[in-house]
């Protein structure tokens, strides 16, 4: 294969992936588990899941059931304010 085209398959691949992180972020935007159903509460993320939030665009955070121990990242129904 020509190397001239790696950079147009690099794209394409970043586009899909981010294609199907955001469907993925979008359907689990609601305030329960996508596991079991039960509630869960924010917890702190770690320097790498707040670069995914901004390379994703929309505001991500990481949030634990307090039913069945899941942790990850889920897509936030709005930013942080910034008043003093």
């Amino acid at each position: 294969m020509d190397p001239r085209w790696y950079p147009l398959i690099l794209f394409v691949a970043l586009l899909l992936l981010w294609g199907v992180l955001n469907v993925t972020f979008r359907r689990h935007r609601q305030e329960d588990c996508p596991r079991c159903g039960g509630p869960i509460e924010r917890i702190h993320r770690n320097r790498l899941e707040k670069a995914l939030g901004l390379v994703l665009v929309y505001p991500t955070g990481k949030y634990q059931c307090d039913q069945c121990g899941w942790v990850g990242l889920r897509r936030r129904s709005h930013r942080r304010s910034s008043h003093p």
